[in-house]
């Protein structure tokens, strides 16, 4: 179980992802994984480029880890 859902039922983001943008969004929700389906059609290795594109989205926005964006929309600071 990602260390995420730890104590939670995981939460798999699904529908839309292309970009690591679609990813992260996903993500702050409280998705802790995401799949990538039809942008396969187009390129076979969207998958990498998403992830390449969600780790610097993640530097961006000042979050260290994976982790620690998961469901980061739905705290209060």
């Amino acid at each position: 179980m990602p260390a995420g859902a730890v104590g939670r039922v995981p939460i798999l983001g699904m529908g839309g992802i292309a970009s690591g943008r679609d990813a992260l969004e996903f993500v702050l929700a409280g998705a802790s994984g995401v799949a990538v389906g039809t942008a396969l059609f187009n390129d076979p290795s969207a998958p990498l480029g998403i992830r390449d594109d969600l780790r610097a989205a993640l530097a961006v926005h000042g979050i260290g880890a994976f982790e620690d964006a998961i469901g980061r929309a739905h705290r209060t600071v």
